[in-house]
């Protein structure tokens, strides 16, 4: 372990990208480094993390034994950004104080670190991005059920938080002994936030609120879209800014522009569901680009202006590269099909699936046409208009592919009457490269037709046997 009298500034991330490159470049801009140590804090459980070469990386695993700290209940996050993550870097540099910063939340100007500096100088204890006290019956109270945190609660938020060498040492104590009064569940075992609320409460400890400072401006201190660092504005002044982003705030920004609103307490987020995974998004990563493909199946079922959110998609990044089409005729317009693999509480594989833009092949469950078990299924698009076309694009899920080895393709001017107007037999859906999705990769058949005006195109499957109609995207084009 080393030693030093300077404050130490930890930069906490499980990844690097040159958008946390920006990040951290400008944190080194703002600090007094005759008062304050940079070290980056690099949670490395999936594998070596690289950083930039000339500064300090204290590292850790999901391994504990090495901290002294007790062991997370299964279903809780065991490397959150408040006390667990305090004690690896307590335990590698010896320093009055400590002060953790996520990768997604930028602090602009000087004021901030010299008045944190000047806060553990005349006895400070704790800094929080947010204090606030809670009820019980708080939504983030959950894990604090029982007697595991005796008296009143409050959320202390940790996107910026620090404490002394001495309160850390308490908060690994408080821990420790909760593990008496805990019986081991989650609702026994109080997130971070709850934690260190109640302990700033029940030691009355000295507390820097950066919500509350006169001088900081925090307008972006909730939790904001992320794409939010790309506005000039957040760059300037002195100020606190936290874009990453919530299941439920990503579109506040598209509420207002396009008025429509997430629903997340209508829609299925629990942990490890496609749509959680999907909402978890970050510029950092550049992975907003795949919001489209978490969210249209929801635009759809609310029966939203699903061409216009696609358009409001592009203009702000949350689609793949290329991913949706103008030029195909297909791309959103009324489909049917025969009965489809979707019940009334599962919104999946639906019909409007293979046209709502989502070229991902892992769509199982959450986009991409599949029929019932069934003899001849079919799938039915209506152009609106009748309209000339001469090629469709067919995408398949990966894998399955012996189900969708025969297709007949009809056209018909009114919906009633259709004629044949091609055989696919032996179908093979080659794997091609892509920017359109998140794989790089999609399972493409296309078939070029002799040129015919048409309103309406049905695709039947006509396997020998009873099978599931699969298609991921169909695509249509003069």
């Amino acid at each position: 372990m080393r030693k030093t009298q300077k404050y130490i500034v930890a930069f906490r991330t499980h990844m690097w990208s040159d958008t946390i490159q920006e990040i951290f470049d400008s944190l080194i801009e703002v600090l007094d480094f005759n008062l304050w140590e940079l070290v980056i804090l690099t949670d490395e459980t999936n594998g070596i993390i690289s950083t930039p070469d000339g500064i300090e990386k204290v590292s850790h695993t999901a391994d504990l034994s090495a901290f002294d700290l007790p062991d997370i209940p299964l279903g809780q996050s065991l490397w959150r950004n408040g006390d667990y993550a305090m004690q690896p870097l307590v335990q590698a540099i010896q320093a009055p104080a400590y002060i953790i910063l996520e990768n997604d939340t930028l602090v602009r100007g000087t004021t901030l670190f010299a008045e944190l500096a000047d806060f553990f100088d005349h006895g400070g204890e704790v800094v929080t991005s947010k204090f606030y006290h809670v009820s019980r019956k708080h939504w983030n109270a959950r894990t604090a059920k029982g007697e595991v945190l005796p008296g009143d609660l409050a959320q202390a938020h940790v996107w910026l938080w620090g404490t002394t060498r001495e309160t850390a040492a308490l908060l690994l104590k408080e821990r420790q002994e909760m593990v008496q009064r805990s019986d081991g569940t989650p609702s026994q075992w109080p997130v971070d936030e709850i934690f260190l609320g109640n302990m700033i409460l029940k030691h009355n400890l000295k507390i820097y609120d950066v919500n509350a400072a006169d001088n900081i401006k925090t307008d972006y201190l909730d939790y904001r879209p992320a794409y939010s660092l790309l506005d000039s504005n957040i760059w300037k002044g002195n100020q606190l800014v936290h874009p990453a982003v919530s299941q439920a705030s990503i579109f506040t920004k598209y509420a207002k522009e396009y008025n429509w609103f997430l629903k997340a307490d209508g829609w299925e987020f629990a942990q490890g569901t496609q749509v959680f995974r999907s909402m978890m998004l970050s510029h950092l990563d550049g992975s907003n680009q795949g919001v489209y493909n978490a969210v249209i199946r929801n635009m759809y079922h609310d029966k939203r202006d699903v061409l216009g959110f696609s358009k409001l998609a592009i203009k702000h990044g949350l689609t793949y590269d290329n991913q949706l089409d103008f030029a195909n005729l297909a791309l959103h317009k009324p489909v049917a099909s025969s009965l489809t693999f979707s019940t009334i509480t599962e919104q999946f594989a639906q019909a409007e699936s293979a046209v709502d833009g989502n070229l991902d092949t892992d769509k199982y469950r959450f986009g991409g046409f599949a029929s019932r078990w069934d003899n001849k299924p079919w799938w039915q698009i209506d152009l609106e208009v009748e309209m000339a076309i001469s090629q469709l694009k067919l995408y398949h899920r990966e894998g399955y592919f012996e189900r969708t080895k025969a297709i007949d393709v009809e056209v018909s001017s009114d919906g009633e009457t259709f004629v044949k107007i091609a055989e696919l037999r032996e179908i093979v859906f080659t794997k091609v490269e892509t920017t359109r999705n998140r794989q790089g990769y999609a399972f493409l058949k296309t078939v070029n037709l002799s040129p015919i005006t048409t309103r309406f195109v049905r695709l039947t499957n006509v396997s020998d046997d009873a099978v599931i109609f699969n298609l991921n995207q169909v695509e249509i084009y003069e």
